[in-house]
């Protein structure tokens, strides 16, 4: 019999008692669910969709990554394919199932049964309760003419030989390919006879409004849309505007954030986006039951372009008859058969089946988004409680307390959700498994998923944000750069734009990071949590306009967080130029405004312990590490601590934070390349063991430009080593990035590096030139600084 696609198929059958179901991806023996993961699955259906035939492995690399991927693809298909034959009992040296084609790929080889080949059925039962009469007969006729081909053509190739009929069947796969494509046209003409033509493209922005409630049952509130919205985001082709730019348009439209999104707001919003429909949602009661309702409405003529309803006989069955609903609306908008059956994550899988844990966790959703830290993880906590393998909740609970710089208890609802992923949909597991290995600082798989996650959903921004922040911790800042833009092009929310003047910065942009700047001043939802200060200052800096820079101190709101970070920034910009007494001031009433926010407040004290190292204060720098410490103990505040307690004299701390980092963070791969090598170097340098410090940072010049630091303390090793032209290259290193230590002294005293550096090879002048620039900088500079006596002391040696 010929093979059947299984693109038309609810599950196929093969071996004994072994089912593939497709809606959703499952594999069984009997009623017995085997564990497959989502990779070897998705080869198992390339090679049953190709039975009898080679699949090559680079058909493989493009159905399951994509062409662009970064990734040992040879090694990846090897374990996939050994974790399908250990789930199917298949001996690779006498398959009965997967046969190995040296040098050219894999071949499914054992008999398969469909469920139409069993019963002659057009469409399963399953299928037809989903979908209406009408949608039922495209699918079938769409089947029966892809059947009727492929056997008229395997009739014709029977008296073949071997190798004709292999090559056959390629023939039959692309013609069948093209029979469907010829079969999407007749389909477009067949829905417009129904008078339903094709309503959107995958280029069209939808808006998803509020549901309207009127059962007088408020468990409805919210949740509907919420549930709604998971089961609409499964899909690739389908762009729903974000909440957050909902939310910026409610504000110019002079609307209350949480006022009822009803369909006059939604479709005014979509008209101000220039999006394509809005789709609005009803419940209402009837006696005993429950009647749902969608539709979508053209957002400019205002007719309802799609328009479904369903009965509902319990409130138990509301969440799954909504996520069937869903289903069929993505189909009636114009998303193929083949992409709902890939991207169709059962809602009560995907979500929870509790109403109240789904209404709780969007309640929690809000809050987040109005960067309600506190509360959203008060609700999320209760939300897991009333399911606790609510994937997502654990997702976003992890993401709310990482943003409150509770890191341990974020890394722990990260590794919950990891846990929970095969639950949620395609989206949502690659979005866990993202933010999962970011967190443990994984950085390649990180970028994998992320990198997959591009090509499933080009349409997403977020795999471009998180790009973003692995791309500037390897020191790729041009990289970080275009991974910010495409995030900002594909979702202008707040955090992409500011994400994006922040990467302006880093590469010397700064008219780019001023124009983007100004939009998102007329973006912010409130100017109390505005950052644009912090970067106007950085800019400002970075021009040395210090009246521009006063100016933006004296116009940040009093008492925001804005006005809090400003006083760390002029602490650092006092410490850059020597003022170190005035510095101090200024950060202890930043660390005084940051007490509530104790993460915050360690930050500023472990950013004083390093320039205090820096500039020889070795009591004042261990001072500030222990303070740092006694507020926070995450991973960079470790790792700053150590560095001062090392740069100070403090081996046996230093040593003992950097055995903490290690265990703690032993996945982590700039702990592993930089933070560790760094940490050591500077314990060496202290103990008079330059070369050892030098090889000690080999694995670290890779990601160097990360932190700057690492080249300081590379220049110090090299001028105690007496390598002038060494050191002087590492120092101007650090001058030709000068917006990559903005504010931090490293920017000044790489001038006295190169200074010393030139005086080692001889070059006087060169040598006087970097002297006079550093003490220039210093001119008001405290007295008592050690590095500022010692270089004014070396500087009139050359006179």
């Amino acid at each position: 019999m010929t093979p059947q696609p299984i693109g038309l198929q609810q599950s196929i059958r093969f071996g004994e008692d072994l089912e593939l179901d497709l809606c959703p991806r499952r594999l069984r023996r009997g009623s017995h669910v085997l564990k497959l993961e989502r990779i070897p699955l998705e080869i198992l259906i390339l090679l049953l969709e190709h039975r009898g035939e080679i699949v090559s492995r680079e058909e493989i690399v493009a159905r399951v990554w994509g062409n662009d991927v970064f990734l040992d693809t040879d090694n990846s298909i090897r374990g996939a394919i050994r974790k399908v034959r250990q789930v199917l009992k298949d001996d690779p040296e006498t398959p009965r199932f997967i046969q190995t084609v040296t040098g050219r790929g894999y071949r499914f080889i054992a008999p398969v049964i469909t469920p139409m080949e069993a019963s002659g059925a057009k469409a399963s039962e399953q299928e037809a309760s989903a979908i209406p009469t009408s949608d039922r007969n495209f699918v079938s006729e769409l089947d029966g003419w892809v059947q009727a081909r492929r056997l008229r053509l395997a009739e014709e190739d029977k008296d073949h030989t071997a190798e004709k009929v292999a090559h056959a069947g390629r023939k039959v796969a692309l013609i069948a390919t093209v029979v469907v494509l010829l079969l999407a046209a007749v389909t477009v003409g067949w829905l417009w006879r129904s008078s339903r033509a094709r309503v959107l493209t995958e280029k069209d922005t939808v808006v998803l409004a509020d549901f309207a409630n009127d059962t007088g049952d408020s468990i409805f509130t919210n949740t509907l849309r919420q549930g709604l919205l998971v089961q609409l985001n499964q899909s690739p082709f389908l762009n729903i505007l974000s909440d957050d730019t909902v939310r910026t348009t409610l504000k110019q439209m002079g609307r209350q954030q949480d006022e009822a999104f009803n369909d006059h707001l939604a479709r005014e919003v979509c008209e101000r986006n220039h999006s394509k429909a809005f789709i609005g949602g009803s419940i209402a009661s009837l006696g005993n039951q429950y009647v749902l309702g969608l539709k979508a409405v053209n957002c400019v003529t205002g007719d309802i372009v799609v328009q479904q309803q369903a009965r509902v006989s319990r409130k138990e069955d509301v969440l799954d008859a909504l996520g069937k609903q869903g289903t069929l609306l993505r189909h009636r908008l114009g998303e193929s058969l083949a992409s709902i059956q890939r991207f169709d994550v059962p809602l009560e899988q995907a979500t929870t089946t509790s109403l109240e844990a789904l209404q709780i966790y969007s309640l929690g959703i809000k809050q987040q988004h109005q960067f309600n830290y506190a509360s959203a993880i008060t609700l999320y906590e209760r939300a897991i409680e009333l399911d606790p393998n609510f994937a997502m909740a654990y997702a976003h609970l992890a993401s709310s307390y990482f943003y409150s710089g509770k890191e341990a208890l974020a890394t722990e609802g990260y590794r919950k959700a990891f846990l929970l992923r095969q639950r949620v949909t395609e989206r949502e597991r690659l979005h866990i498994e993202a933010v999962y290995y970011l967190n443990r600082g994984e950085l390649e798989k990180a970028a994998q998923a992320d990198q997959l996650w591009t090509s499933l959903y080009p349409g997403d921004g977020a795999p471009y944000i998180n790009l973003t922040v692995i791309y500037k911790q390897l020191g790729q800042f041009d990289e970080a750069f275009v991974a910010a833009r495409e995030a900002l092009s594909r979702d202008p929310t707040m955090l992409n734009r500011l994400n994006m003047v922040d990467s302006s910065i880093e590469t010397g942009q700064l008219d780019e990071a001023e124009k983007v700047m100004a939009e998102a001043e007329t973006h912010q939802l409130t100017r109390e949590d505005s950052w644009v200060p912090l970067y106007s200052y950085e800019i400002a800096f970075l021009r040395h306009d210090q009246l521009a820079m006063e100016r933006i101190v004296q116009g940040a709101p009093a008492e925001s967080r804005a006005a809090h970070g400003l006083l760390a920034l002029q602490a650092d910009t006092e410490a850059y130029y020597g003022r170190v007494r005035r510095a101090r001031e200024l950060n202890r009433r930043a660390v005084g405004a940051e007490l509530g926010h104790p993460e915050d407040a360690a930050s500023i004290l472990i950013s004083e312990a390093l320039w205090e190292a820096d500039f020889g204060n070795s009591i004042e720098a261990r001072g500030n590490a222990t303070g740092g410490l006694s507020l926070d103990r995450e991973k960079d505040v470790l790792f700053g601590a150590a560095l001062a307690y090392a740069q100070s004299g403090d081996l046996r701390e230093a040593g003992a934070l950097a055995n903490e980092l290690a265990q703690k963070y032993p996945t982590d791969t700039i702990v592993k390349m930089r933070t560790l090598p760094m940490i050591r170097a500077a314990m060496e340098i202290s103990q008079t063991h330059p070369s050892r410090a030098i090889e000690l940072l080999q694995d670290a010049a890779s990601v160097e430009l990360g932190d700057l630091q690492v080249v300081y303390i590379r220049g110090q090793a090299y001028l105690l080593l007496h390598r002038g032209r060494d050191a002087a290259a590492e120092f101007q290193k650090i001058l030709d990035r000068p917006y990559l230590v903005i504010n931090d002294p490293l920017g000044a005293l790489a001038y006295l590096g190169k200074a010393r550096a030139s005086a080692l090879e001889g070059d006087m002048a060169k040598a006087r030139a970097a002297y006079e620039q550093f003490l220039n900088l210093w001119k008001d500079a405290d007295p008592d600084i050690p590095a500022y006596k010692q270089a004014k002391a070396e500087y009139a040696k050359l006179q």
